[in-house]
């Protein structure tokens, strides 16, 4: 299909009927393969592997330019959790945002139900959690101490090496509410850049400053600020990177 000069086709090949109505978990070549709800990607520079976080699934799924698909995570049907270690060995319990990290040269994920920052090693596919208790809240601290919600997005920027976590409560009948921006520092370090555990549409700095289930990030690196999709609130946010504050761009 051309859309204005763009070509646009899918990247394993099946027919769109055949990935509109079919769904599941089988690795393979082409349209042998299957997902179950994707809903993030990152690009492997090096390779040109794409990665996805195939959420309900619960596993990592690798593509590569020849149309080859490879799980990371377990293969068994139903079979999520918890656990690190190597691909075959290493449980994902909802993984909803997905981003390539240069410095660790390796893929963070963000986990909707284990609360946590997870790191796959692109030498090996090794799989260690980066940040986070295991335990959804809104606690800042060291990494592996630090609390989150439900990392729906992972950016990184590229000259401090930061990572900007948009933290936002999955759905409605969450028993934790929290909607922030959060950052994980090259040193492992864990604060909250802007917003809390009360939604809203209100500008101004750090914590006083009001989103609403912040959605996907982007970094602009020229204007050192991030750019949020609000969901909640219908609106795109500005936050400016060294005072946390946050502006509204605009709202529909």
């Amino acid at each position: 299909r051309n859309l204005s000069g763009f070509t646009v086709e899918d990247l394993r090949g099946a027919p769109d009927v055949a990935r509109a109505r079919l769904s599941g978990g089988e690795d393979g070549r082409g349209s042998v393969a299957k997902f179950n709800e994707p809903k993030d990607l990152a690009v492997d520079p090096d390779t040109g592997d794409v990665w996805v976080a195939d959420t309900q699934n619960h596993k990592l799924r690798r593509v590569t330019p020849s149309g080859e698909v490879t799980s990371i995570g377990s293969t068994r049907e139903g079979d999520f959790g918890y656990a690190d270690g190597s691909a075959s060995e290493a449980r994902f319990d909802s993984p909803r945002s997905i981003c390539y990290d240069r410095l660790r040269r390796a893929m963070v994920v963000g986990e909707e139900d284990n609360g946590s920052l997870r790191s796959v090693s692109l030498a090996d596919h090794t799989v260690d959690r980066l940040a986070g208790d295991l335990r959804q809240g809104e606690r800042d601290g060291p990494a592996r101490q630090a609390e989150f919600n439900s990392p729906t997005s992972i950016v990184q920027d590229g000259r401090t090496g930061n990572l900007y976590i948009a933290d936002a409560t999955a759905d409605e009948l969450a028993e934790f509410d929290q909607h922030a921006v959060r950052v994980l520092s090259p040193g492992g370090e864990v604060t909250t850049l802007c917003g809390s555990t009360h939604a809203g549409r209100r500008d101004g700095a750090g914590a006083r400053a009001r989103l609403d289930r912040p959605g996907r990030l982007l970094v602009d690196a020229e204007a050192r600020a991030l750019i949020v999709v609000d969901q909640g609130s219908g609106a795109l946010r500005r936050v400016d990177l060294g005072s946390g504050q946050v502006t509204t761009l605009t709202w529909w």
